[in-house]
Order: structure tokens, then sequence, then C-alpha cells
């Protein structure tokens, strides 16, 4: 994902670089939130019910994620000059 946000030399960042960084912090918060709530929580079942609430909306997300990912195309880098 994150060579979409950059330019074609791979290093300086597009203007929407700043939208990537700041959905990525709040998607892995997000996450982090969820998925720990199961510790605060100390009991299986009552994690499970609560996941249940949410319609697994995370782990659903996140097998969605992979499966989107694995089919969409790579974006290959630059080949790079060589000088002699």
């Amino acid at each position: 994902m994150r060579p979409l946000f950059l330019q074609a030399d791979g290093k300086t960042a597009k203007p929407t670089k700043v939208i990537y960084d700041v959905l990525g912090w709040l998607l892995t918060m997000t996450t982090l939130n969820y998925i720990c709530t199961s510790f605060v929580l100390l009991s299986a079942t009552s994690a499970l019910a609560l996941y249940k609430s949410l319609y697994y909306s995370i782990h659903l997300a996140t097998v969605a994620l992979l499966v989107l990912f694995s089919v969409l195309p790579a974006k290959k880098a630059p080949k790079a000059v060589k000088t002699a």
C-alpha cells in the first residue's frame, strides 16, 4: 500500500500520504482496542460475547483486506539506472 502514496522515485511523499498515515494510525488504534478488550475482561465468554455484539467486525475486515490485497496487483518499483 505504501508505494501508492509515494512519488515515482519511491522516497518523496505525495500529498495524499498524510491521509494514509492518519488512516493507518486510526485503524491500528481501533484494532488494538478491539483485541485488547479480551485481556481487560479476563473471560473468554465475555470477550466472545463482546465480539459477537460487534458482529466480529474487525475479524471480518482483516480477512477481507487480506483477500483484497492478495488479489490486487503489486506496484513495481522503478528500475534504477546504473552508472559506470
